[in-house]
């Protein structure tokens, strides 16, 4: 589950997270947490996938559970000893119509480049980082994480480069085994090998 928003009241830090996917389950997670120990969990069901974000029925539902949970905890003592829980940040960004269709055009491409480059569930699961259980076919484009639109732009540009370049296509499983093992040195060496031009090593 990604971190969708957080909020502060009387030494309390209430967390809420949102599914990545279907295999996640259609439902919101809210969480106290005190002095590093989370005293709280409540599960919200939600109506409609969380494609972008929650619906705003759904939010409505989210707050209501939340203030239930303030109430609850209103009367409870702080644990005595500071705990080990180190809450992350917000991982979902502000709702922006014009990233919403750049995700959702980003992610129909990498699902159209892992399937002509026949990446085995398993791998994509691997490169892009994904839950156990969780699919490229059913994962949110709010789940698309900087980490796996890097990997989502990799595939969908060798796709591209095995199609355009005969060269390459002979060395088509070496270069697929490198990109998916993170190994830059050799797609570059198997790149160049093929007469593709490609630009300065970085660090």
């Amino acid at each position: 589950m990604l971190k969708w928003r957080d909020y502060s009241e009387n030494g309390t830090l209430f967390e809420a997270f949102l599914p990545e996917c279907d295999a996640e389950g259609i439902s919101a997670l809210l969480r106290a947490v005190r002095r590093g120990h989370v005293v709280a969990e409540h599960r919200v069901s939600l109506t409609w996938r969380p494609t972008f974000g929650p619906d705003g029925g759904d939010v409505q539902a989210m707050d209501a559970a939340l203030d239930g949970m303030i109430s609850d905890l209103a009367s409870q003592e702080p644990p005595e000893s500071e705990g080990t829980y180190v809450p992350g940040p917000v991982e979902i960004d502000e709702p922006d119509p014009y990233r919403h269709a750049s995700l959702h055009a980003l992610l129909e491409a990498s699902k159209d480049a892992m399937t002509a480059l026949e990446v085995s569930p398993e791998q994509v699961q691997g490169l892009l980082g994904l839950p156990n259980g969780c699919a490229l076919d059913d994962l949110y484009p709010l789940a698309i994480t900087p980490r796996r639109a890097d990997g989502m732009h990799k595939a969908i540009a060798l796709r591209r480069l095995l199609e355009t370049h005969e060269a390459l296509r002979a060395r088509r499983m070496v270069v697929l085994g490198a990109m998916l093992r993170g190994d830059t040195v050799t797609v570059r060496n198997e790149l160049e090998a093929a007469g593709i031009s490609v630009g300065p090593a970085t660090d």
